[in-house]
């Protein structure tokens, strides 16, 4: 049985499902180059099918992530603030929302909204030649379904955060299977807004920033702000939902935090607004699992792109396992609305769907090494064919070179896992300033490290129980002290590191460079940042690489079993 999922809104993508086993996932943005891309992901379909060999024909099914909202055929720039895109939308619905919280005006606008988009999509999809049967699924339950589904653990609790979807912001589902949800937070009162509106207010994008908010969190005192902004986000008397107490969200929110917070540091507005967040979020959980003994938690939705508050939830001492969707935002809600599907298809013929844990991230596009060598050509390159390219690589970064490594598959979501990311050596603290502002990029947090498996307790601590998310940096530890003495470009000013935890079985060459670098160095960590220049998506062609190479003036990029180094291209000079 196969099942295509579809989400067409901010950061649209598509995945194709087969027997509960995510076979391939991938994000229009990859393909537009067009950042958190919002409209239907046409290029990522044709993707699909032509890489699987599969014809319109066999697609049993077809799941859409999300009830209610709007196909629009493109954005140039959806977060580019609140007068266009995504920003206006976010405007919009704060205002409205006092609205729609109401019991029964929700449902009639949701189903308003709905009938629209499911008429539009049903258009587009007859029209490229899909006529199967179409299943929406709301928003958070396909959140939900993309964590628990890959998580591979049940029973397990699920709690699902972001700014807005359905107009919900926040559920909880008790474990039972099905998933039985227990708790929602409209978006009035949402968690992922109050962070958006510190992100907009500190002069950053919302949606597309707010990691850059919890890198600068660290280096303030958030006591300074605390009291100010904390009935922004609270909890209400019974801890089961969150509430605002600003009487404000949205452009009034971001109006009124900027009279409370004049003439302080923005290091401190974001100090308080993470120890808020960090404070509020686990106590919401600790409550839900008052009583519990030990239990694993799934977690997706776009607030768990946060790692220090994926840190804090692991650290409960009643959680056993805690676990977040590769793709937590809403760029993963294609593959939750098609597990759900999925889930209910299997229950229907009598089985019970059991999660199955994903393995790794690498489901996108792949290239062979004639079609890098044609890209070389059009780029006017000169390269190589290496004989054993792992090692000259873990060689080069030994030397202190910086090395773009492109090959494989590409990785899901929105880490770089090694197939599309820049590599260097973690013993120089200084690349942080250096490599950002060959990039263009404008950071806070130092690079993430990967590091090989069978050294998790050497480089960080408190691993246990979190060791599978590490897998795909969606979690913060504690470093060593020996990765603090001999690792120092990976820790932040906290101490703490997001580390991507790589093994041998899952990528083999990238997992030789790592292995070779230590047999050089000593040390089982490198440093690994995405590959791409700022403002862009990670690259997803040989192309792409080539282009991010030459305007990050990188030392050396080694595609597939080609290694060129950086020259100026011949029909440029």
């Amino acid at each position: 049985m196969y099942i295509l999922g579809i989400y067409d809104g901010h950061d649209a993508g598509a995945c194709i499902v087969k027997d509960g086993v995510v076979l391939r996932a991938v994000n229009e943005e990859r393909f537009t180059r067009k950042k958190f891309y919002i409209g239907f992901p046409y290029l990522s379909i044709e993707f699909l099918l032509r890489d699987l060999k599969l014809r319109k024909k066999n697609i049993d099914y077809i799941a859409i992530g999300g009830l209610s909202g709007v196909v629009v055929k493109d954005v140039e720039d959806p977060t580019g603030g609140f007068g266009s895109g995504i920003g206006r939308l976010y405007s919009e619905l704060s205002f409205f929302d006092f609205a729609l919280r109401q019991p029964f005006i929700r449902p009639l606008h949701i189903l308003s909204s709905m009938t629209l988009r499911k008429r539009k999509l049903a258009t587009i999809l007859k029209k490229i030649g899909f006529y199967q049967p179409i299943e929406f699924v709301e928003h958070h339950k396909s959140h939900a379904y993309s964590a628990y589904y890959t998580f591979g653990k049940h029973p397990a609790w699920v709690f699902t955060v972001d700014g807005t979807g359905d107009y919900v912001s926040a559920t909880v589902y008790a474990p039972n299977n099905p998933l039985h949800r227990v708790a929602t937070t409209l978006t009035y009162d949402s968690p992922g807004y109050f962070y958006s509106e510190i992100t907009h207010l500190l002069g950053y994008k919302m949606l597309r920033h707010e990691g850059k908010i919890t890198g600068l969190a660290a280096f303030g005192n958030p006591d300074v702000l605390y009291d100010q902004l904390k009935p922004a986000l609270g909890l209400t008397s019974d801890k089961t939902q969150f509430r605002n107490r600003f009487k404000a969200v949205g452009m009034r929110a971001i109006r009124k935090m900027r009279r409370l917070t004049k003439n302080h540091e923005a290091k401190d507005v974001a100090a308080a607004a993470q120890y808020i967040l960090e404070e509020t979020v686990v106590e919401h959980i600790a409550h839900m699992l008052k009583g519990q003994k030990k239990v694993d938690v799934a977690l997706a939705g776009g607030t768990f792109a946060n790692v220090k508050l994926n840190q804090r939830i692991h650290e409960l001492k009643n959680v056993n396992t805690v676990f977040i969707h590769p793709h937590m935002g809403d760029g993963g809600l294609n593959v939750g609305a098609a597990l759900y599907v999925w889930s209910e298809l299997t229950r229907k013929n009598g089985k019970a769907p059991l999660p199955k844990s994903i393995p790794h991230a690498y489901l996108g596009p792949e290239y062979n090494d004639p079609e890098i060598k044609a890209a070389i050509d059009r780029a006017g390159l000169k390269g190589r064919l290496s004989k054993n390219v792992d090692k000259e690589i873990a060689q080069f970064i030994a030397d202190g070179k910086v090395v773009a490594r492109f090959n494989g598959r590409m990785e899901y979501g929105p880490r770089a896992l090694g197939n599309r990311s820049i590599l260097y050596s973690a013993k120089d603290p200084s690349v942080n300033q250096w490599l950002n502002k060959r990039l263009k990029r404008t950071e806070f947090m130092p690079f993430a490290p990967s590091t090989l498996w069978e050294y998790r307790d050497h480089c960080y601590k408190n691993v246990v129980g979190a060791e599978h998310a590490a897998e795909f940096m969606t979690i913060t530890f504690d470093c060593t002290p020996w990765t603090k003495k001999n690792c120092p470009a990976i820790v932040h000013v906290d101490g703490t590191a997001r580390p991507q935890l790589v093994k041998k079985e899952i990528n083999p060459s990238y997992y030789k460079i790592i292995d070779e670098y230590r047999k050089i160095t000593g040390s089982p960590t490198i440093v690994n940042t995405s590959f791409n220049m700022h403002e862009e998506p990670i690259v997803c062609t040989p192309d792409d690489a080539i282009r991010s190479f030459l305007q990050g003036h990188l030392d050396l990029i080694a595609l597939g079993n080609w290694i060129v180094l950086h020259e100026t291209p011949k029909k440029n000079r």
